[in-house]
C-alpha cells in the first residue's frame, strides 16, 4: 500500500466511524458503516499510521464501532481469536481456530474449536448483550441491550467451572467504550443431557447437587430443562446453561420452597435439614420433682512463676527452685487441688 493513500484511509476512517455510530440510522446500515471503518482501522493498524499522535482518536472512535458490532459475528470471531492467540505458547503456524454457527440455545454465539498450546479444545461462545434468538424463550425476555452484563452470572460460571461442574470458562472481552459487552467461552463436555437419564442411568447425587446449585445461586431455566444439565459417565454433575435471576429479585416464594423441601431426589439430605429447620431442639424445662444436674464446675490450671529472689537463690547459690502446677476443680460443690 502506497504511503500517501494512509491520509485518505484515515479520514475515511473517521467518516465511517462518525456515521456509524450517530444516533437516528437504522441498525443495518449503521452496522455496514461500522464494518467497513474496521477495515480500514485493521488497513491502519497494519502499516503502522496509527502513532501516538492519532492514537486517542483511533482509540475513541475504535471503541464505538465495537460497541456497535458486538454481537456481530465477525466481531466475536475476531475477538475470541485474539483472545486464544494471546493464550497459546508456540509457533503461529501452530496454532489454528475454526468457527462454526450455534445452532441451538437462546443466546447469539458461535462454536470455535481451537488448537493452542499444543491442545485441541472445542469452546462455546455466548453473547447475550446484542440482541436474541427468534426462537429464544419468554424468560429471555427480561434482558435486554441496554443492560450490563449480570455479575451473578460472571461469578456462577466461575464457580462452576471450579467445582468442575461446568466447563473451563474464558471471558474474552471486545475493545468497546462500553461495559455492556460480555463473551463467554465454556469448554465442552461430554455428558448426558437429564432428559435421556432413567431410573436405572441416574446418580441421585448428582441430581441433588444440581438442584441444591440451582436453588442456592438462584438459577432458572435448569432443573425446568433437561438439556441444560445431567451427568458425565462417571456420574459426575454437568450444568452447561442457567438464567440467573437479577438479585432485585432474591426471593424464594413458598412455592419455591416448599417444591425444593418436598422433590423426591432430595427426600434423604433435605429431610434432616427441614427436620432441623421445623423442629429446633429447645432447651429442656425440668418438671417438679426431676433431680436437677449440677454444674459441672470450672477448670483452671495454675502455674507459679519465678520471683527476682527464688532466681538469684538459684543462680549464686546454685540450688534448684520447684514450684507447683496445680488443677482448680469443683465437684459437689467443693473446691479442691490436683498437683
Amino acid at each position: 500500500m502506497a504511503s500517501g493513500d494512509l491520509p485518505r484511509i484515515w479520514n475515511q476512517f473517521l467518516d465511517a466511524a462518525k456515521k456509524g455510530t450517530n444516533k437516528g440510522r437504522s441498525r443495518s446500515y449503521k452496522k455496514s458503516l461500522c464494518k467497513a471503518a474496521l477495515k480500514f482501522s485493521d488497513k491502519l493498524l497494519g502499516s503502522g499510521y496509527i502513532n501516538e499522535d492519532r492514537y486517542d482518536l483511533w482509540e475513541e472512535c475504535i471503541g464505538k464501532v465495537c460497541a456497535v458490532l458486538e454481537g456481530d459475528d465477525d466481531m466475536i470471531q475476531r475477538t475470541v481469536r485474539e483472545y486464544f492467540l494471546g493464550l497459546h505458547s508456540g509457533e503461529l503456524s501452530d496454532f489454528s481456530i475454526e468457527f462454526t454457527d450455534k445452532s441451538e440455545g437462546t443466546s447469539i454465539g458461535n462454536i470455535c474449536e481451537v488448537m493452542f498450546s499444543g491442545m485441541r479444545r472445542r469452546f462455546f461462545i455466548k453473547c447475550h448483550q446484542r440482541g436474541l434468538r427468534s426462537t429464544s424463550l419468554s424468560i429471555a425476555n427480561r434482558y435486554s441491550s441496554v443492560n450490563r452484563p449480570f455479575v451473578q452470572e460472571i461469578y456462577v460460571y466461575e464457580l462452576l467451572s471450579l467445582i468442575k461442574v461446568g466447563g473451563e470458562v474464558h471471558f474474552p472481552l471486545p475493545i468497546t467504550d462500553t461495559k455492556k459487552a460480555l463473551y463467554i467461552a465454556t469448554e465442552e463436555i461430554n455428558f448426558t443431557i437429564a432428559k435421556q437419564l432413567t431410573a436405572q442411568t441416574v446418580n441421585s447425587n448428582a441430581m441433588i447437587l444440581v438442584d441444591f446449585l440451582q436453588f442456592i445461586l438462584r438459577l432458572e431455566d435448569v432443573g425446568t430443562n433437561g438439556g441444560n444439565y445431567g451427568q458425565t459417565d462417571e456420574g459426575d454433575a454437568v450444568v452447561v446453561d442457567f438464567w440467573v435471576i437479577p438479585k432485585d429479585d432474591y426471593v424464594h416464594t413458598d412455592d419455591q420452597c416448599s417444591h425444593f423441601w418436598n422433590a423426591l431426589h432430595n427426600y434423604y439430605y433435605n429431610k434432616r435439614i427441614q427436620d432441623e429447620i421445623e423442629n429446633p431442639k429447645l432447651p429442656k424445662v425440668p418438671k417438679p420433682g426431676d433431680e436437677v444436674k449440677k454444674s459441672k464446675g470450672i477448670k483452671k490450671n495454675v502455674v507459679k512463676k519465678l520471683k527476682v529472689e527464688d532466681f538469684r537463690e538459684s543462680l549464686f547459690n546454685k540450688s534448684i527452685v520447684r514450684k507447683k502446677q496445680c488443677c482448680i476443680r469443683s465437684i459437689k460443690q467443693q473446691l479442691y487441688t490436683q498437683e
